[in-house]
């Protein structure tokens, strides 16, 4: 009698095979896999098999786990989207394709931050040009329980074109964190020069008191 292979299965500390060929990018394997009936919606160490490609950029492996059914909102165990995930790490391409799919802009949890904040940290202007993050009527000011908006996310980190995009987005820019300090405090305490160009430019109140 021939052995079963079950593929989606951990063995000691390694991946499952779908989780291993989704984090190295071997489309060629995810499709074999999925098409030979393992679940695309796979879960190994807490990580669904579409967040894992997302995570590192694979964008045709998302494609081919998006194509078997994968829900393009599914969560690893600290509450993480793919989606979210593609935008902390500039994976413009893989935005796009889970946006197109249907995964949300707000995020999985209140707790956690949404793709926009995300890119605004990172300083990837490129994922503001995904199509649902900036797009009229889209949340601008959502901060979850971090308490921290996008706005000032992009200031604390020194990006300047971020912040210039969420502007022309009609982002608060006295938006302050939960101890009161606003994207200002944030870029002079850092040295950020450009962005605190960019904020007096928006007449930021440069008089603003923290808590």
């Amino acid at each position: 009698m021939a052995t079963r292979v079950v593929a989606n299965k951990s063995a000691d500390c390694f991946l499952a095979p779908l989780l291993h060929a989704a984090k190295h990018g071997l489309e060629a394997c995810v499709a074999a896999m999925v098409r030979a009936g393992v679940p695309a919606d796979a879960v190994d160490s807490g990580q669904p098999a579409l967040v894992v490609a997302a995570e590192y950029g694979h964008m045709a492996c998302v494609e081919a786990l998006l194509a078997a059914g994968a829900d393009p909102n599914a969560v690893d165990d600290d509450c993480c989207t793919a989606h979210m995930l593609a935008a902390a790490a500039g994976h413009e391409t893989c935005l796009r394709v889970l946006q197109a799919a249907g995964a949300r802009v707000e995020g999985a949890s209140a707790a956690y931050w949404t793709p926009l904040q995300a890119a605004a940290k990172g300083g990837f202007i490129g994922c503001f040009g995904a199509p649902s993050l900036l797009a009229p009527g889209a949340d601008v000011e959502a901060n979850g329980e971090i308490g921290i908006t996008a706005m000032v996310l992009a200031a604390k980190y020194g990006r300047a074109a971020c912040l210039e995009a969420l502007l022309a987005a009609e982002a608060e820019p006295d938006a302050a964190d939960t101890e009161g300090f606003t994207a200002m405090h944030h870029a002079a305490h850092n040295g950020h020069g450009e962005c605190l160009a960019v904020l007096l430019a928006a007449r930021a109140n440069m008089e603003a008191a923290a808590n």
